[in-house]
């Protein structure tokens, strides 16, 4: 049985292919609770449901990244096309926009009994040195190496590392981001200007994907407006 609540109330059926009574009526951003009710699908079919207006393609290819985590909040998921609620206008993009250039980030977190001890000292009134917050309180080396192959392995270039090693900051084409991080590019307009962005939660594969916390830039409209109401304050 699947359930999804609608504006216009719970929507039921038993059968995937009855999905597609509905794929026109998706008007605004799919809701919050929207993943956790499709969670025993594989990430993929997830994403054709949302990108298809709710045409449920169900092909063996598709379940070939359920060893992938999910990162849901990494951005605020948009249909691929049409007007959303937030005055978002989204559009599909073309081979040209494709080529661009994405900078992205990937957060990790510092291991749990490193994370639990520093903040111990912190609630005690410790002061904690720049030195051991870069060596001492840092993510694992081997974790942030793993993953710094893997993006380069895939055509990533790494732009920069922290040097507590809880952010790697890298950029490829927006196909090359597509492709890795599994994950729908679309066009998309906010007040007047146009930006290549996901529409969709993206991935990584588990195996390089464990000290992963949060996965930064894939809507960069999103940055933008955060940039704009610094510079107003």
């Amino acid at each position: 049985m699947f359930t999804r609540t609608t504006p216009g109330g719970v929507f039921r059926t038993t059968s995937p292919t009855e999905i597609n009574t509905e794929r026109n009526e998706l008007a605004t951003p799919m809701a919050p609770g929207l993943s956790a009710s499709f969670g025993f699908l594989c990430p993929r079919v997830t994403k054709r449901i949302w990108n298809a207006n709710w045409t449920m393609n169900l092909q063996n290819e598709d379940c070939e990244m359920s060893n992938r985590k999910m990162f849901p909040n990494s951005v605020i998921p948009i249909p691929a096309s049409g007007v959303t609620a937030r005055g978002l206008i989204a559009s599909g993009s073309d081979a040209r926009h494709r080529d661009e250039k994405m900078d992205v980030s990937f957060s990790l977190g510092v291991p749990p009994n490193l994370q639990k001890e520093l903040q111990a000292r912190v609630n005690k009134g410790e002061t904690i040195s720049a030195e051991e917050l870069k060596t001492k309180y840092a993510a694992d080396p081997a974790a942030a190496g793993a993953l710094e192959t893997w993006l380069k392995n895939e055509g990533f270039t790494i732009t920069q590392v922290s040097p507590d090693r809880t952010t790697i900051y890298a950029n490829a084409s927006a196909s090359q981001v597509e492709a890795s991080l599994g994950v729908h590019m679309v066009r998309v307009t906010r007040e007047g200007q146009t930006y290549t962005a996901a529409s969709d939660v993206p991935s990584l594969p588990e195996s390089i994907a464990g000290a992963v916390v949060h996965i930064g830039g894939l809507q960069p409209y999103r940055q933008a407006r955060k940039h704009l109401r610094s510079r107003m304050r």
